[in-house]
């Protein structure tokens, strides 16, 4: 307990070690890092072409069948694919070469979104070959989302690492916001195929940029892990730990009320009956409230508690949830929406913040890749439940029904869980690798 008392305080009830004291910098700072700043600037790049993508996928289903079920099982075949190679992603990410398997995925994804181009441009897509590319495309991306995060730390100084995990959700929140606009802009002069066509060049980007960075080593565990194992080994890392575990959770949670919606935006659209260009605009607004968010993340974080921020996150994005589905107009549509990604880039980077600095670097990989758990069982799962709710009470309260639970379970959750104090842990960095879980064989090698 001396110990911890001196690298980091320890409230006397709880025993759950505190935030670190302020450092009244921003997270901005790590920009001047070259291969921080290459990696980031060719995800923004191809992100938002991805979120093209993503926006014109239901766009296109929803004209193929006319039904929000489709919509879900579109978002279950491409996330829910992805969460089943999460015991994959983690083996990749902690044994091989994170660019490496970077390399290899966004291919994948590249090559997906080729065969989506040519199978709408060719007038041959039918609904269920539209679910089968996703599912190709889903599984590529599950295998590397644990090598994207796990690979951030690599990129800046040991220091610096929370400051990059912020920065690095801001070129997602920025993607969000810029892929929607355009493929509002993009469906309305050029169709889907238009958006297909423009993600799957994007993803050139991506693959230049991580031959042109170099990252710094990082121990790796050696020895004949098998993926079963492997993944057991980081379930018990972070099941023993409360930090961890609890941010999986409150994540699946975000994830399966207020995210999933976004997947129904078509069926949005219909309500208010508007075009394709203000169907872009409905997912482009929470991506521009995300980056509103971003900013005051980055810049304001390190003065609140992560599990404030986390409760205060998540009543605010319920309230804006049941205020959608009592919107009168489409402009108040867009001004929820926009609340919305307020909220949620205020929760997932606190909550993304808290798995980064909690976990051991010769875990990092597994560990992250059941992080996604939360996001990628959650979204499917909540749109294709209440694509089904909204078919039988309504889509404007399915909205509400879905904000007043959100609000139900995080206070709950704060209730029963300390006010959620145990987001707030960290590990020092000098000392991280004298945790009795880790694997004993360790070597450093280049990425």
């Amino acid at each position: 307990m001396s110990e911890l008392r001196a690298r980091g305080r320890i409230t006397a009830a709880s025993g759950v070690p505190e935030a670190p004291a302020v450092r009244r910098q921003n997270s901005f700072r790590v920009l001047r890092r070259r291969n921080f700043a290459l990696f980031w600037t060719a995800g923004l790049l191809s992100n938002t072409g991805t979120w093209m993508q993503t926006v014109a996928v239901p766009f296109v289903l929803f004209e193929l069948t006319h039904s929000t079920v489709w919509l879900g099982v579109g978002a279950l075949a491409s996330l829910g694919t992805g969460l089943l190679m999460g015991p994959i992603a983690g083996l990749l990410a902690d044994r091989f070469s994170r660019r490496l398997v970077l390399f290899m995925t966004q291919a994948g994804q590249m090559l997906a979104a080729f065969a989506l181009f040519a199978v709408w441009k060719s007038g041959l897509a039918t609904p269920g070959l539209i679910v089968g590319i996703l599912v190709v495309s889903g599984a590529a991306g599950g295998l590397g989302i644990a090598s994207w995060q796990a690979l951030v730390p690599q990129l800046v100084e040991p220091d610096e690492l929370l400051d990059g995990v912020r920065i690095n959700s801001l070129q997602f929140m920025g993607a969000r916001a810029f892929g929607p606009a355009l493929a509002g802009l993009v469906l309305e002069v050029f169709g889907p195929s238009g958006a297909f066509l423009i993600n799957a060049i994007s993803f050139l980007i991506v693959l230049v940029a991580l031959l042109a960075v170099r990252p710094r080593p990082v121990p790796r565990a050696q020895g004949q892990w098998r993926v079963l194992d492997h993944f057991r080994e980081g379930l018990r890392y972070l099941l023993a730990r409360e930090s961890l575990w609890l941010a999986v959770v409150v994540m699946f949670f975000i994830s399966f009320f207020p995210s999933a919606l976004l997947q129904l935006a078509p069926a949005i659209a219909k309500e208010f009956d508007v075009g394709q260009g203000a169907y872009g605009l409905i997912v482009a607004l929470f991506g521009g409230g995300a980056i509103v968010g971003s900013v005051f993340v980055a810049m304001f974080a390190d003065r609140f508690r992560r599990s404030a921020l986390v409760i205060a996150g998540s009543i605010s994005i319920g309230s804006a949830v049941v205020a959608l589905g009592l919107a009168p107009s489409y402009p108040v549509v867009l001004v929820c929406l926009g609340w919305m990604g307020i909220s949620y880039i205020t929760i997932s980077t606190a909550l993304s913040t808290s798995i980064q600095a909690r976990v051991d670097e010769l875990q990092r990989g597994r560990v992250i890749s059941l992080y996604p758990i939360g996001l990628q069982a959650g979204i499917p799962l909540g749109a294709l439940l209440q694509g089904k709710l909204a078919e039988l009470i309504g889509l404007r309260d399915t909205f509400i029904a879905a904000g007043v639970a959100l609000i139900a379970v995080i206070l709950t959750l704060a209730a029963t869980r300390n006010s959620l104090r145990a987001i707030d842990q960290t590990i020092e960095l000098d000392t991280a690798h004298a945790d009795p879980l880790l694997v004993p064989n360790v070597v450093v090698t280049p990425d």
